[in-house]
């Protein structure tokens, strides 16, 4: 199954959810690239090299380049701020994955860390299954298909469910 994550709260540190909500109604907001990469993620990323997968990200191109280059990512696709006219909560980050990819959405997983993330994949299509690491805040409300309070739960739950 092709999997694809956001990049913050997921990879990096840092917790955007009051910015997001502000920029979501109009208001201008900084949503720039402050945080450092989570110490935990190694199982992730050993996880990730062997599957196909994409990078959500609402910052630039370059700032998600310069972290995606820091852990050596190589996804099959990374859609960023830039290529839609909103990011999360707005179904159009994933909606433009799933245009710029053949993936199914019955077999398709989003990795988040936030309830805003779990949004956005239902505002796009409700077929995705979204897993949830728990960072910041509780995404249980959403009903995620997985959630997990630690990387290495989330990354043997999906080796469990033969998801990606």
């Amino acid at each position: 199954m092709p999997l694809a994550l956001w990049i913050d709260g997921v990879l990096v540190n840092q917790d955007l959810t009051e910015e997001l909500y502000r920029a979501y109604s109009g208001d201008p907001v900084d949503l720039s690239l402050r945080g450092e990469t989570f110490e935990d993620i190694g199982p992730l990323l050993q996880f990730l090299r062997t599957r196909r997968y994409a990078i959500l990200s609402p910052f630039t191109r370059d700032e998600t380049m310069k972290v995606m280059k820091s852990l050596s990512l190589e996804p099959q696709l990374v859609v960023v701020r830039e290529d839609t006219i909103k990011t999360k909560p707005s179904g159009e980050p994933v909606k433009a994955l799933l245009a710029r990819t053949d993936w199914d959405p019955m077999k398709t997983v989003v990795i988040g860390s936030s309830p805003l993330d779990l949004l956005s994949v239902r505002y796009s299509d409700s077929r995705i299954k979204v897993a949830c690491l728990r960072r910041f805040a509780d995404c249980s409300v959403y009903s995620p298909f997985i959630q997990a309070s630690t990387v290495e739960s989330l990354v043997k739950s999906l080796l469990r469910l033969r998801l990606g």
